[in-house]
């Protein structure tokens, strides 16, 4: 499964855990574990996105582009 469709998944289970915490349903080791894997699946999606964003400028510059 790719970052982009792991991410909104990710997402509504770090909701969950908080709406869990906050009813008194879950401890507090779930919420942050939780917000964790949230945090490093949105790290992980930043770092390909840059790394793709690079790769484009060095093909663009190898292929001859200037920028003026």
């Amino acid at each position: 499964m790719t970052l982009e469709k792991r991410l909104p998944l990710h997402g509504k289970q770090a909701n969950l855990a908080q709406q869990r915490y906050q009813a008194g349903v879950a401890d507090i080791l779930t919420l942050l574990d939780a917000q964790r894997t949230l945090l490093g699946l949105e790290n992980d999606l930043f770092n390909v996105r840059a790394a793709r964003t690079i790769s484009y400028i060095q093909l663009y510059n190898a292929l001859g582009g200037g920028w003026s």
